[in-house]
């Protein structure tokens, strides 16, 4: 599937030059407003991305975009984007452009409000940006986006603060690295429970359970497998097994780990009846945090979204309790 092919390819992006080259690493959190650009109708935004500095001027990043609410569209995606940068008066202020593909997600609906799609497809974004680099490992931004996918086209303005975990070396000579790690344990089993919203205009929800097992690959990589139940509501009933895999980081030492993964979801729907069978293959993308609380005890939390190609998108949000061995 088109969503799990890209996301396989933004972890080779940028991971795979990590191996050969110094790098520094930042995760963003911004926020801020959207307009449609051709019926400048406004909303909010919010991004949340992890940019990988190869060098002094080049970097990569893999991004979720959240592009708010105006009428008849409800759309955020994921994007992968080159950038470069130049210094501007000082070396703590840089000027950078980024440019890449934007794979969006928009629950639309006709004017007459009769029924909704979610509507999948390719885009291009690009960005311009001011950031202020400290010596205390946070970034400021303001960023500018630029989205064009021909079924709307979208400008996004947005404030935020970003962490590196390995300080940028043109700011203070030799990179900074973080302190040594302890022995991991490589496996985590978890119960989790939250809630299940349908991306349609009425937001149909019910309660989501599993058990998920999660496991070590490497310093970057996890893989997991999650028996999931979405719950039942007036859109779904739907049940499944979900096999991902994860890039992942911790920035903060071994306090809290990060990742982002995607892969294949087969479940079960019994809303959903089709000649394609009682089970159908979707795709599912998800970000995912766990904050260890004992040597053998965790909480983690996971945002998934699920992609269908019968209009049963839903964003699944959980938190739950995983035992580490």
């Amino acid at each position: 599937m088109l969503i799990v092919r890209a996301i396989v390819l933004a972890v080779l992006v940028l991971l795979v030059p990590a191996v050969r080259m110094t790098t520094a690493h930042e995760l963003s959190a911004l926020a801020g407003t959207m307009a449609d650009i051709d019926t400048g109708k406004p909303s909010y935004a919010w991004q949340l991305e992890f940019r990988n500095w190869m060098n002094e001027r080049f970097a990569v990043s893999l991004s979720y975009l959240n592009e708010g609410h105006v009428p008849y569209h409800h759309r955020d995606g994921g994007a992968v984007q080159a950038w470069t940068r130049m210094k501007v008066a000082d070396p703590r202020l840089s000027l950078s452009a980024g440019i890449g593909p934007y794979y969006f997600f928009d629950s639309t609906q006709p004017n007459d409000g009769s029924y909704y799609s979610n509507d999948h497809g390719w885009g291009i974004i690009g960005s311009l940006g001011l950031s202020w680099y400290t010596d205390a490992r946070l970034v400021y931004h303001l960023r500018t986006n630029v989205v064009e996918t021909g079924s709307m086209d979208t400008h996004t303005v947005l404030l935020g603060v970003g962490y590196q975990w390995d300080v940028q070396p043109w700011l203070t000579g030799a990179p900074q690295r973080s302190a040594p790690k302890e022995a991991e344990k490589k496996n985590e089993l978890t119960l989790f429970a939250g809630r299940t919203i349908v991306n349609s205009f009425n937001s149909e929800h019910s309660l989501a359970t599993g058990i998920e097992y999660r496991r070590q690959l490497g310093r970057y990589f996890e893989g997991t497998l999650t028996a999931l139940n979405e719950g039942e509501n007036d859109m779904i009933d739907r049940s499944g097994l979900a096999a991902e895999i994860w890039l992942v980081g911790k920035p903060f030492g071994n306090r809290v780990s990060l990742g982002c993964g995607g892969g294949g979801y087969y479940a079960g729907d019994r809303e959903h009846r089709s000649g394609d069978g009682d089970y159908l293959m979707s795709g599912i993308a998800s970000i995912t945090a766990g904050f260890p609380i004992a040597e053998e005890w965790a909480i983690r939390t996971t945002w998934s979204r699920v992609h269908t190609h019968y209009h049963r998108d839903t964003d699944v949000i959980v938190a739950g309790l995983g035992y580490l061995f």
